[in-house]
């Protein structure tokens, strides 16, 4: 059988146009393009630039995760695609390919074990590409549990790759680095050197606050730390939200030291003004050029397939007409984060990493005519006829015995906590048969009340705290308030109370634990920790409200979001904390600080999404409805009742035929021990169990989410114009 030689160059050629010069020179650029001309058509890749000088040297990365398409292309095992010819005769490659093969092939030695790979090309200033990369790889969290684990893992990834073992002196710097290491802080990431053999590695480790990087440097007696490198710590902590550490360990001449500067939020300085701090920061010390700093802002937005008389290359263009109008092609293009590093006799240095990602946006479910408006009607009626199409939709979605069900995961559909969350949605709606499919929905909650008190995800599995405060918040909203259910599962609830002030999903583990068979020595640690996301849903209860606000107050982050545990999107978490921080009657002067705080993060994020193409926009719908739901909880000035406005009309003109919306609700399941699933660089979308990412499959979650919203919209409208 033949087999394709689709490449990187396709997604290259489309956003070559957006490269800075002052950071990569026409020379550089066309041995990058000779290279990508070479590699599978990989999803994301990027630049590792020097920002103090003009044209100076530059990387070329590329990420392959361990589950993606591209990845069985580098190992062989691609029945479609193959490697170029260069390549496969490359020594180092065919090393590469068997490394890639025990990672990909059920059965292999690192199958399960690495989560990805970077492989990263030195491309020198006279701009001859080398073909023997250095190679980045992840470790599962899931099997690190011991340094001594993690270490047998890379002996094997060592003697995959053809390298020779770790020197002595290497294992011993790599067991001290590992078992050194705080709670919560990982090494995610391990770099090999491939081109040089040597008895080296690169340890890339996140976690470590700030003020402990230091003491953690000390403590594994680094030998070559830095004056000023404390200071420079410091600076960067008060700009950016997390400080990684990079660290060369083993047989190496010159050690480098790097610390990396993230931010979580949107990789667009454009968006985020945070990063223009960061980069001013950068000019100010001297380690960017200021024409460097202005030619990243330029680099950083979207590229739509097509768009401007960009390039179509014929592959990308018959993919986009195989699917027929039901996804969009687009090209992220953003700043992935900034390197201070440091090595002797050459002292500090600022790298960014600036890079693309190739995306397809589902515009509609398959088997769906698409919508087609001829203009917009007059707005209120826009609001009546989508929110009655809506609540149709959501109507017809029950099952015969009156339940919503959505999501697959390992333990099977959701019905009771789904059913909850949309009956809640419903319960605010004025619509004619909202209220009364909201009453239903309680009445079925009530009958299936678990004997420990609560609900769960389903009728199957035990109670958890998050599913239990959606069903007493539907009690509530449709008056049930004395109901002997709702104060069963009020007790029930409240026995999730962690001592840090805040709420459990689960408060213990042994009923899960039960339920999922996993083995006594996995650790329930991060399902039994308070979470910040089931707090800030659990304190819109009335009477849980005053012992929950000092918990979030303390659990809000520097930009103004929380944390979701369970969920990709921050907006979900962030929404819930400032719909309950709202609702206390005369906020001091630090809840009201915060929750001004938090409203400008809804603002930035609710524009950036916004600032999308309409079809681009889809699948944040879910994130887009509940920053509506905030702002239009608290709106009280014009710029804010315009955000309102847009963001309605962009749910709107979402919304499909059918009366729902594409499904755009990310549920994610973290490790068992994961406090901090934020750290976790890979997830599996479509995945039913642990670091599997799951949407609303029948869409009722996100439409419920809709109708809400623009129902919560149009009242606070009404309200600011009358």
């Amino acid at each position: 059988m033949s087999r394709n030689r689709r490449s990187l160059a396709e997604s290259l050629e489309v956003v070559a146009r957006y490269v800075p010069r002052t950071l990569i020179r026409p020379r550089q650029m066309q041995a990058i393009r000779e290279l990508a001309g070479l590699l599978p058509p990989i999803a994301v890749a990027g630049f590792e630039c020097r920002l103090a000088e003009v044209g100076g040297r530059v990387d070329f990365a590329v990420f392959l995760p361990s589950s993606d398409s591209c990845f069985s292309v580098v190992a062989g095992m691609n029945p479609s695609h193959e490697l170029a010819p260069e390549l496969l005769e490359d020594p180092t490659w065919q090393h590469i390919r068997t490394f890639c093969r025990s990672v990909h092939e059920p059965g292999g030695p690192l199958h399960g074990v690495v989560d990805d790979v970077w492989l990263e090309f030195d491309l020198p200033s006279n701009g001859n590409p080398t073909l023997t990369p250095a190679l980045f790889f992840g470790i599962s969290r899931a099997v690190t549990s011991s340094p001594g684990n993690s270490l047998e893992i890379v002996e094997s990834t060592l003697k995959s790759l053809g390298a020779p073992p770790l020197a002595g002196i290497t294992q011993s710097e790599f067991l001290r680095a590992a078992s050194c290491l705080p709670v919560d802080s990982v090494i995610f990431q391990i770099g090999i050197p491939l081109a040089y053999r040597a008895s080296a590695l690169r340890l890339c480790i996140s976690g470590l606050p700030p003020g402990g990087i230091a003491p953690y440097l000390r403590k594994i007696e680094w030998r070559d730390t830095p004056l000023g490198l404390e200071n420079t710590i410091t600076d960067l902590a008060g700009i950016a939200d997390e400080l990684f550490l990079d660290i060369d360990i083993g047989e190496i001449s010159t050690r480098k030291i790097g610390i990396e500067a993230h931010f979580r939020g949107p990789k667009r300085p454009i968006i985020d003004r945070r990063w223009e701090d960061l980069l001013s920061w950068l000019v100010r010390e001297g380690l960017c050029a200021p024409e460097v700093e202005r030619d990243i802002r330029r680099w950083t937005g979207t590229t739509y397939f097509g768009e401007g008389g960009a390039p179509k290359p014929k592959e990308l263009l018959a993919l986009t007409k195989l699917l027929g109008g039901r996804a969009t092609l687009c090209f992220l293009r953003g700043l992935h984060h900034v390197k201070i590093s440091y090595e002797p006799r050459r002292g500090f240095e600022a790298k960014g990493y600036i890079g693309f990602k190739r995306h397809w946006i589902e515009t509609m479910p398959a088997n769906l005519p698409a919508l087609k408006r001829s203009g917009r009607p007059p707005f209120e009626s826009s609001v009546r006829d989508t929110l009655a199409a809506g609540v149709e939709f959501l109507a017809g979605s029950r099952d015969p015995n009156g339940w919503w069900k959505d999501f697959e995961l390992a333990a099977g559909a959701s019905d009771t906590w789904v059913t909850a969350y949309v009956g809640w949605a419903l319960a605010g709606v004025d619509e004619p048969q909202s209220w009364e499919m909201a009453h239903a929905a309680w009445c079925l909650l009530k009958q299936s009340l678990h004997p420990h008190g609560g609900w769960g995800y389903n009728l199957k599995v035990s109670p958890d705290a998050d599913s239990t405060a959606w069903a007493i918040l539907l009690g509530e909203s449709v008056g049930d308030s004395r109901s002997l259910a709702l104060r069963t599962a009020k007790n029930f609830l409240r026995s999730h109370l962690r001592t840090s002030g805040g709420v459990a999903t689960y408060a213990e583990e042994s009923p899960v634990r039960a339920e999922m068979r996993f083995p006594a020595e996995v650790s329930y640690a991060g399902w039994t920790t308070a979470h910040p996301c089931v707090t800030a849903l659990a304190a819109n209860i009335q009477s849980f409200r005053a012992r929950l606000i000092p918990f979030l107050l303390r659990s809000q982050r520097k930009d103004g979001n929380w944390p979701a545990y369970w969920w990709m999107d921050p907006e979900y978490a962030t929404a819930l904390a400032v719909l309950a921080l709202n609702g206390i009657e005369g906020l001091t002067p630090e809840p009201a600080s915060r929750l001004r705080k938090a409203v400008r993060w809804i603002e930035l994020r609710l524009a950036e999404h916004l600032s999308l193409m309409p079809d681009a926009s889809a699948p944040q719908v879910f994130a887009i409805a509940w920053c509506l739901k905030a702002l239009a909880a608290c709106a009280v000035s014009s710029g804010q009742a315009a955000l309102i406005q847009q963001a309605m009309n962009r749910l709107i003109d979402a919304q499909l035929p059918d009366g729902s919306w594409t499904a755009s609700a990310r549920l994610r399941v973290p490790p068992t021990d994961c406090m901090n699933p934020n750290r976790i660089h890979s997830w599996y979308p479509g995945g039913k169990a642990i670091r599997g990412i799951s949407l609303d499959q029948q869409r009722t979650f996100t439409t419920a989410t809709a109708v809400s919203a623009i129902s919560a919209g149009a009242e606070r409208l009404a309200e600011l114009t009358h």
